[in-house]
């Protein structure tokens, strides 16, 4: 059977984007987030989160601030019955200049490769341009949340929904 994941940006995808997430107490799930993995999971999909972590490299938090939230939301998803089967983030700011923070798709292609992922079996769901680059870069179909359905992408087809809710409900119905 071919392993096939669900990529997931954190902060405006899974979570409320405050700025700078880097406390437990900040954690707020986005509705219709459980029933969203619920009926990822359902389908057999792995749930994997990459997401930019800048505020570490920038010094406004550190990687324990990172580790606590993702640990909470951890137990958060898993009180549901919702397991992540990794979560993968780049520590640096931008002038670093890394090969891990997205727009690259280091992260991604780590993913794919410790859980022997197929990546045209897979998505990569975010809700910023530079989600559907890491995943393009990195082979992944991608889907971009937004309220704009008017962005322009130049010809690179991106499917854009409104939610994680509204993508899974597709995915379900076979309409994907």
């Amino acid at each position: 059977m071919t392993k096939k994941a669900v990529f997931l940006d954190r902060d405006g995808t899974i979570i409320v984007d405050y700025g700078y997430v880097h406390k437990p107490s900040q954690v707020e799930l986005l509705p219709g987030i459980i029933e969203a993995l619920v009926t990822l999971k359902k389908l057999d999909f792995e749930l994997i989160i990459i997401s930019n972590q800048s505020g570490i490299g920038r010094g406004y938090f550190t990687k324990k601030d990172v580790d606590l939230v993702n640990a909470h939301l951890q137990s958060l998803l898993k009180a549901h019955g919702i397991e992540l089967s990794g979560i993968y983030y780049c520590p640096h700011s931008p002038d670093d200049r890394c090969d891990c923070r997205k727009p690259k798709p280091a992260l991604i292609l780590q993913a794919l490769k410790d859980h022997g992922i197929d990546p045209k079996h897979s998505y990569f769901v975010g809700d910023k341009w530079t989600d559907v680059q890491a995943a393009i870069r990195a082979g992944v179909p991608p889907v971009l949340l937004s309220k704009e359905h008017t962005i322009s992408m130049n010809t690179i087809p991106v499917l854009i929904v409104d939610s994680l809710l509204e993508w899974t409900k597709l995915i379900d119905q076979g309409d994907m």
